[in-house]
């Protein structure tokens, strides 16, 4: 399945290039694009952490201890979340409205409208034929007439041109007409033509930002009306697309100031880059996007049966489309996309490890530049530690925006657990053992040793184990959580085990401080990391049915076919940890061929230990692909 068809116009096929998104509501009259642009957020960055928690927590901690809950709760309320309450979240940029009609009005007697999303390319295409008044050159349809002209519309999100591209052609010269304009539900600050080609609005009242469209045509007539761009007898007609946020504006950024240079900036960016786009011939801009897109695409390919095939897919496809260059953001639990009907708490970046969508963090290794943000999350972990803690360290709470503001949202069933960090350190070091980076977890060690020195400060020590309190458990604040503590002991192994692979002196005061605090949790310390990858391509259904990997001293753990799937199917370049990807072929129960092999011109793991079947089979691979077919008994 590599193509979609949207017969139900309701349903909002989306384009993306990392940066720019677009959800598309069509129909043979209208289209509606629903644009978004990764930095475009409801508010600019406050200090939101809470000065009287750190008098208060040891209040509530009392309270928990002598079973007064329903006090606990009220002063956690006002005690344990940020100041304001709420922290920015991802908004839409607003849409862009595009009537079509003939030179005598609107289409007569319109048929075979057809809407299709093509994942391997990334192109929405939508195709109708329509009576025509004079001679057609166009395919036949099933007008009454018999003369009809074929019209074809195609969105993308290039990234080459960086850019959202609309491109309208039809099969009989001089028969494209539409008109254009933006709007926004929650307001504009202008709204204009720039050229009797181009169109433009400004937003400032949350992250200043500007969405502009230019249009290119063969033949025809483009004129502006206002801030509406009208196309009218051309051959064929292209709209360009962008959306420039001030988050990109260094002195805006410093300042957080709104100023009307910060706002002029962002039109500048935009016409200079639409400009440009706009300056490309369409059929080879579109030809350099389907290469860049395919490149992704078949890094890793599978045909698996029913909603396999089609989950796989289509995660396949939103993950690409949300991450790939120019992406330099992590993204929502919305990805890429969102509306204003959708929950604000969705809208964030969530860093809870309870979490489905898991930040998008834990594929670090697939996302072009998260450097900033990070950065961003460690000072602001810091200072909230500091400030709501009274401890050292880094605190990070479920829900982060754009700014990378690590204070508690304001409610306590999803906002105040301080657990972000520890999915951070799982992204940490899921990617050097995906990658086997030892540079990189050198530069990331200390959030690392953070995140776990801020646990050792701030957990409390009863009856001889360690609990984190307060804690909250079905939407209450209680004295502790085992879920919680499972959480914590979790950044404890990545830290040792990151430590031994950098040689760090693990025999310290603080280390042992560590192994007290994992022995109390209820295991013995031990460097093993049972931790399955997490690709967010491969749905949890598909890796767990056809292979799962994880990365132990030295070794790569291959958990073969845990789970057959049924009738027959293959994949190709799944990946696994220590530069290896996985390719099989299966049918009926049986497995036909297995085998993984080195990313090219990296450092790889050659030790393998490969399980099937409940039997455990131990090799090496001494060159650079391994057939695990040579391991299993010949009866499989």
């Amino acid at each position: 399945m590599k193509t979609i068809l949207y017969e139900n116009l309701n349903e909002l096929p989306c384009v993306g290039n990392g940066r720019l998104g677009a959800q598309l509501l069509a129909s043979i009259n209208n289209d509606h694009l629903f644009l978004n642009e990764e930095s475009v957020w409801s508010a600019p960055y406050v200090k939101r952490n809470n000065p009287v928690a750190r008098e208060n927590i040891n209040k509530i901690r009392n309270l928990l201890k002598d079973g007064k809950d329903f006090e606990a709760n009220n002063m956690a309320q006002n005690s344990l979340v940020g100041i304001p309450r709420d922290s920015s979240y991802y908004v839409s940029a607003g849409q862009l409205n595009i009537q079509y009609f003939t030179k005598n009005g609107e289409f007569k007697n319109p048929d075979c409208y057809k809407r299709e999303l093509d994942l391997e390319t990334g192109i929405i295409t939508s195709t109708f034929t329509a009576n025509s008044e004079g001679p057609s050159t166009a395919d036949f349809s099933n007008s009454e007439s018999g003369s009809s002209i074929s019209y074809t519309r195609e969105l993308m999100a290039s990234s080459p041109a960086n850019i959202i591209a609309l491109h309208v052609a039809a099969s009989t010269p001089k028969s494209v007409y539409f008109k254009a304009n933006f709007d926004r539900p929650e307001g504009m600050s202008m709204n204009y033509a720039v050229s009797d080609d181009t169109i433009c609005f400004t937003a400032t009242n949350a992250i200043p930002f500007c969405g502009m469209a230019t249009v290119t045509t063969s033949g025809g007539k483009v004129y502006t009306q206002g801030a509406t761009v009208i196309v009218e007898g051309a051959d064929e007609a292209t709209i360009y697309v962008d959306v420039q946020s001030a988050f990109r504006y260094y002195t805006y950024r410093k300042n957080l100031t709104a100023s009307r240079s910060v706002e002029m900036w962002t039109i500048d960016y935009a016409l200079k880059n639409i400009c440009m786009a706009a300056a490309q011939n369409y059929p080879e801009m579109k030809s350099a996007h389907i290469q860049d897109f395919y490149h992704f695409w078949q890094k890793i390919n599978a045909e698996l049966n029913g909603d396999d095939d089609f989950d796989f897919n289509i995660n396949r496809y939103k993950f690409i489309s949300s991450n790939k260059k120019p992406a330099t953001l992590p993204k929502p639990e919305c990805g890429l996309w969102c509306d204003n009907s959708e929950n604000g708490t969705n809208k964030r970046i969530c860093v809870s490890p309870e979490s489905t969508y898991s930040i998008w963090l834990n594929d670090i290794k697939t996302i072009p530049n998260y450097k900033k943000f990070y950065k961003s999350l460690y000072k602001h972990g810091i200072k909230t530690a500091r400030d709501m803690y009274k401890v050292e360290g880094v605190a990070i709470h479920n829900y982060v925006d754009v700014w990378g503001d690590t204070a508690p949202i304001g409610w306590l069933e999803d906002g105040i657990a301080p657990l972000g960090a520890v999915e951070i350190c799982k992204s940490i070091r899921e990617y050097y053992e995906a990658n086997l980076d030892i540079k990189f977890l050198k530069k990331n060690y200390k959030f690392l040793l953070n995140t776990c020195r801020f646990f050792a400060e701030v957990l409390v020590k009863k009856d001889d184990k360690y609990i984190l309190t307060p804690s909250v458990k079905d939407g209450k604040i209680v004295e502790s959580n085992s879920d919680d503590l499972e959480v914590i002991r979790e950044a404890i192994r990545i830290l040792f085990a990151s430590a031994v692979d950098l040689n760090k002196n693990v025999n310290t005061n603080f280390f042992n401080l560590l192994r007290e605090i994992y022995n109390s949790l209820g295991q013995e310390y031990s460097l093993s990391l049972d931790v399955e990858p997490t690709c967010a391509i491969i749905t949890a259904m598909t890796a767990s049915k056809i292979c799962a990997s994880c990365y132990e001293n030295g070794v790569i753990k291959i958990n073969l076919f845990p789970e057959m799937p049924s009738g027959s199917g293959k994949i190709e370049g799944l990946p696994l940890y220590g530069n290896l990807r996985f390719s099989a072929e299966w049918n009926d129960g049986s497995i036909q061929a297995a085998k993984v092999t080195a990313v090219a011109n990296t450092n790889f793991c050659t030790e393998i230990e490969l399980t099937y079947n409940g039997k455990t089979y131990q090799t090496k691979m001494t060159g650079d692909s391994l057939s695990l077919m040579n391991l299993l008994p010949s009866t499989i």
